[in-house]
């Protein structure tokens, strides 16, 4: 009989991890929901939202990027590194190049990090 307590339980526990991991691959950057993976986490909804706003404008094949992942593959990214990252280090000066977003206000110094912080996080 314990036996299959305890089978009942994993199950369970898988059943509901499954369920919450296929949830937090579907948000969106209109979402704040945490999740462990950081595709739906604060800073991750954050730093979207601040490319999104800002780096649109000028780059809008952006509006194309939703998940992590797809920054990754576009290259803009490497995941857990903000110094090979080349949002990161267009947005941070830190190239020597022009700071983007070019011609507008730099980013404020919180929105920078939240943008290193959501990389590093990846």
């Amino acid at each position: 009989m314990k036996a299959v307590f305890y089978i009942a339980t994993i199950l369970l526990f898988v059943s509901c991890n499954v369920q919450n991991e296929s949830r937090n691959r579907s948000n969106d950057f209109n979402e704040t929901t945490v999740s462990n993976d950081n595709e739906g986490s604060s800073v991750a909804v954050r730093a979207k939202r601040i490319i999104r706003s800002k780096c649109l404008g000028c780059h809008g094949d952006f509006a194309e990027l939703n998940t992590n992942n797809d920054f990754v593959r576009k290259g803009l990214v490497v995941a857990g590194s903000p110094s090979r990252s080349k949002i990161f280090i267009r947005v941070s000066g830190t190239s020597g190049g022009s700071r983007m977003p070019k011609g507008q206000r730099t980013l404020e110094d919180s929105e920078i990090s939240d943008i290193r912080f959501w990389i590093e996080q990846m």
